[in-house]
């Protein structure tokens, strides 16, 4: 296997090892949601500096 799927595997391992099954939907789902932030985080931030640079390289230009 992969190092990905050699991860993945161990991660499910410890999940079903230590959390109870009620406890890992809500762990899944907080990850998720987690995720889904830090991906509009990153958007937002790169939307923002490239329209600051574009300003930038605007005025530059001018």
């Amino acid at each position: 296997p992969s190092q990905a799927q050699f991860a993945a595997g161990v991660a499910k391992n410890l999940m079903e090892a230590y959390l109870a099954p009620e406890k890992r939907d809500r762990l899944i789902q907080t990850g998720l949601m987690a995720l889904g932030v830090v991906l509009v985080i990153n958007f937002i931030g790169n939307w923002l500096s490239n329209k600051i640079a574009r300003k930038i390289a605007k005025k530059l230009k001018d």
